[in-house]
């Protein structure tokens, strides 16, 4: 696994090569490039918080890339944070998910903006993007854009987006268990920060979910 910082260089990942990776960003702005080679497998997470603008390109550079990208974007008060994160499959066999959630606090602008391109005369491929959006108060600006451009009829492909409260039914459940509104809360955004780390496991991703979990409850 590797685990970057601030880091906006571009990377090509080989033919056959699996790699899981860990981008986090807490200031400046820039634009990054990801190249999936044929057979390979790219699980991508990209953690930002305080002041970013990140444009993301992921795309397959032949067949059967398979790429996975997470997005968690940590919205505290003050922080401005710009995520374009899209995938573009051009070669046949080739998939794409992307997940990309935010959390947002009093006081925090946010944009996101995913897209999913399949391009045309390529079969059997597969595209999906989800994008959700947490509102814990109410003073915040946010704009969010899926987009899902099918352009074959070979093809496995959705999009979606939410702008939610916590759930109050799920509150209630917790709250008539004996928790405070307070342990409620807290219970269900360590849910959404743990959901976007599932597909990754570790010590060092440990330590990563835990800091992101005790910057947002700070």
């Amino acid at each position: 696994m590797v685990v970057l910082k601030n880091t906006y260089d571009d990377l090509h990942i080989d033919a056959g090569a699996s790699l899981t990776m860990i981008d986090q960003y807490s200031a400046g702005s820039g634009t990054k490039t990801i190249s999936v080679g044929t057979g390979a497998q790219l699980t991508y997470l990209v953690l930002m918080r305080e002041w970013v603008e990140l444009d993301l390109r992921i795309e397959s550079a032949s067949e059967w890339a398979q790429i996975l990208v997470k997005g968690l974007l940590i919205c505290k008060q003050g922080s401005d944070i710009k995520l374009r994160a899209h995938a573009h499959l051009m070669h046949d066999q080739s998939t794409a998910d992307l997940h990309l959630v935010s959390l947002l606090q009093d006081g925090s602008v946010c944009e996101v903006d995913g897209w999913v391109d399949l391009h045309e005369w390529c079969a059997h491929i597969s595209g999906h993007l989800l994008e959700e959006n947490i509102i814990l108060w109410s003073d915040i600006q946010i704009k969010t854009l899926p987009m899902l451009d099918v352009r074959s009829s070979d093809v496995s492909a959705s999009h979606g987006c939410r702008i939610q409260q916590l759930d109050p039914q799920k509150l209630f459940y917790m709250r008539s268990k004996g928790l405070s509104k307070s342990q409620a809360e807290e219970l269900m955004i360590r849910w959404y920060v743990e959901q976007v780390f599932a597909d990754i496991s570790g010590d060092e991703v440990e330590m990563i979910q835990k800091e992101s979990i005790d910057y947002l409850l700070s």
